[in-house]
């Protein structure tokens, strides 16, 4: 189950999506983007519990999104397992992560 919470031009994502969750997250994503377009928005992962190709894709999409909105989005606290799945599937380029310092 997944848990989206917004505050201050950051989405913090907790949590992995169930098969049948999927389009409801995909709809939150793109309603905070919405909710932020011509600005900036930080999804946090740091709580995401999840590493699938299914949430590489929801992140793509999210992204794609915010292009359209003039939407400046960045990922934050992305797991090394997620990071991974995404340098072998060759898009870790595509993905715009925050700097963690």
């Amino acid at each position: 189950m997944v848990e989206l919470s917004q505050q201050k031009g950051v989405l913090r994502w907790s949590g992995a999506p169930l098969d049948d969750e999927l389009l409801k997250v995909r709809k939150e994503l793109e309603s905070a983007i919405k909710s932020q377009a011509g600005g900036n928005l930080v999804i946090d992962l740091s709580e995401m519990t999840a590493v699938s190709s299914r949430v590489l894709s929801l992140l793509l999409c999210a992204l794609r999104h915010a292009q359209s909105h003039g939407c400046t989005l960045k990922f934050s606290g992305i797991s090394q397992g997620l990071y991974d799945m995404a340098r072998v599937g060759g898009i870790e380029s595509l993905l715009p992560l925050q700097r963690e310092d």
